[in-house]
């Protein structure tokens, strides 16, 4: 048997550590995200001599850790794995504010070979300063490529939710206390929020919406303040997960408390309980599940 000198198996683990270092089946990515379609026009808010755009990219090749290169050629021609991106921007220009916030987003397709594999949006928002500021810009861009990053590393199909969800009883808080306390609002927040990009809140009509959509609906709630004084509280609710009319997942949901020395702290609590129930669901959703208390 031929003996290898060191030099060659050197030169062969040298060659080995390089293969694996190669990263396998990298995400092909354009170097710069275009905006949606007459988009950038209407847009006067964003500084884009800040090259937000690019920066985005930047963020996440970085965070990607390898997993995400620049194409070589053009993306739209790759038929390998690759992920196509659009950008939009509020369209008001002006400071931002709590009542008027700014902000930046990313819509996103994984594709491999056509096939679709997932897809996300995330949103950036400010309440303070511009987006003339390249210093925010900058930061922004570093949050959303981050988030892209994270959902990258389990690609899931996009869900589109209603910013409200629908109450049957409309009597479990007086209407004053709604004007403050918006409660049938915030699982969709928090869905959008805490579900890396899988979830996004659209203004759409629910029954215009053909993509995967899920529907949510309050049949019974007892929102109140007074802590433990006033008894329990609870917020039941059902949900059904929707793709082109046709139903791919359904739930029950539930959860109650005696905390909460105001209503909407109460809401806010079993909220964020409920939405880390669905969000869970979410990664593999069935038919007749049973959420938190409801099991």
């Amino acid at each position: 048997m031929r003996k290898i000198s060191s030099a060659m198996f050197l030169a062969l683990n040298l060659s080995m550590a390089a293969q694996a270092a190669q990263p396998v089946d990298a995400v092909q990515v354009a170097p710069v995200i275009p905006y949606a379609a007459g988009a950038q026009a209407a847009a006067p808010a964003v500084n884009n001599d800040c090259h937000w755009t690019a920066q985005v990219v930047q963020a996440l090749i970085k965070e990607s850790k390898g997993r995400v290169q620049v194409a070589e050629q053009d993306l739209s021609a790759f038929q390998g794995r690759k992920l196509v991106l659009l950008a939009g921007s509020s369209a008001e220009g002006g400071a931002a504010s709590e009542t008027a916030p700014k902000w930046l987003a990313v819509t996103g397709k994984l594709l491999d070979k056509g096939t679709l594999i997932g897809d996300f949006k995330l949103r950036q928002e400010i309440t303070k300063g511009s987006l003339q500021d390249c210093k925010i810009l900058k930061e922004m861009s570093g949050d959303l490529g981050d988030g892209m990053a994270q959902w990258l590393e389990d690609p899931m199909r996009g869900v589109s939710v209603a910013p409200a969800m629908l109450a049957l009883n409309k009597d479990s808080m007086d209407d004053e206390e709604l004007k403050n306390c918006p409660w049938n609002t915030f699982i969709p927040k928090y869905l959008e929020q805490n579900t890396r990009g899988q979830v996004s809140i659209s203004a759409r009509d629910s029954n215009t919406v053909n993509e995967r959509k899920l529907l949510l609906t309050v049949v019974e709630s007892r929102i109140a303040g007074g802590g433990v004084y006033s008894g329990g509280k609870w917020i039941d609710l059902i949900g059904k997960l929707t793709e082109n009319g046709t139903d791919i997942g359904s739930f029950e949901a539930s959860r109650h408390t005696v905390k909460g020395w105001t209503g909407c702290s109460a809401a806010k609590s079993l909220s964020e309980e409920i939405g880390e129930d669905i969000a869970k669901w979410l990664k593999k959703p069935g038919m007749n599940a049973k959420l938190g208390d409801a099991k």
